[in-house]
């Protein structure tokens, strides 16, 4: 084993977060170690909400349909060797290390395993600061500290990976209604208008939950142009007080306007296919979207890693 991974999130106090966190990292860390080979013979069944006036969520996405784990089944997934993959998490909000300190004990912890390099994952959905600032800075001091013991390598952020938009697309896939999706939104108006151009290509409208336009002002607009049914795709990953507002809101509303019909879809989640894209991302993306004040030598590309 001469890589690890290590999962980088936003963090939250919720502690919802943290286990849905680590459950993705147990179910990452299932895959690299056994890559799927084809399709489960049933979609798996998603949760959902179901409020006044709201219609439930009948499973997920056609299995012909699905984000395809089988892809994973590559040379560079098998080559594990004897030990197992290890794989971390990290946050950068609310815990009590700094991501600096936590990236660096994970690289110590690696590189006593005979790990030489560190391929890091940053779980947003988001372009915004913490991934264009944030994230650089925490993880060039955590290699000054790791040195040349271990290298570190990030890829593409989570929302800039392409097979996050086809994971998307498909959870929509089974609502033939007019949907909207919802994300956070950012202090760059650029990483906004970023979702809003993928809602675009997913045929779903965007909507934005601490910038304009919000939700309500969206599915307002909708119901106007005389829609009564609707889904709400939460562009989140896990369950927090977000997500829960959004759950109140869409019930509110469904309230206001009985004879609507609205699906809220569940948060992304830690699922099975949602672990395959991280996989994925870990291990076919592309060259490093930033790194650059990190001491050479650095990793070039994820591709081709032998592990």
């Amino acid at each position: 084993m001469t890589t690890a991974y290590l999962l980088v999130s936003h963090g939250s106090s919720d502690p919802r977060h943290r286990k849905a966190l680590m459950r993705l990292a147990q179910l990452v860390r299932q895959q690299l170690e056994n890559p799927p080979q084809s399709h489960p013979s049933q979609p798996p069944q998603s949760s959902h909400h179901e409020g006044p006036g709201t219609e439930p969520v009948e499973g997920d996405f056609p299995v012909d349909r699905r984000f395809s784990p089988g892809r994973l089944a590559s040379d560079e997934a098998r080559r594990f060797g004897p030990a197992p993959p290890l794989v971390g998490v990290a946050m950068l909000e609310a815990t009590p290390l700094s991501l600096t300190q936590q990236i660096a004990t994970f690289g110590h912890r690696a590189a006593a395993l005979g790990v030489t390099q560190v391929v890091i994952a940053p779980l947003f959905l988001l372009q915004g600061v913490h991934v264009t600032e944030d994230l650089p800075r925490e993880v060039a001091a955590a290699q000054q500290q790791l040195s040349a013991a271990v290298q570190l390598h990030c890829t593409v952020h989570l929302g800039g990976y392409d097979g996050l938009q086809t994971f998307l697309t498909q959870r929509l896939s089974a609502a033939a209604t007019p949907s909207v999706l919802v994300a956070h939104g950012s202090r760059q108006a650029d990483g906004n208008r970023r979702i809003e151009k993928l809602a675009k290509r997913m045929g779903a409208t965007a909507a934005f939950w601490t910038a304009a336009p919000n939700l309500e002002t969206r599915l307002i607009e909708l119901i106007q142009q005389g829609h009564q049914q609707l889904t709400v795709l939460p562009l989140f990953l896990f369950p927090g007080t977000i997500t829960d507002a959004i759950m109140r809101q869409v019930d509110a509303l469904a309230e206001r306007f009985p004879r609507l019909r609205l699906r809220l879809l569940p948060p992304l989640g830690s699922s099975e296919v949602l672990a395959a894209v991280v996989v994925a991302l870990l291990i076919t993306a592309g060259s490093p979207q930033w790194m650059t004040d990190v001491p050479e030598p650095r990793l070039s590309s994820v591709d081709g890693i032998h592990v």
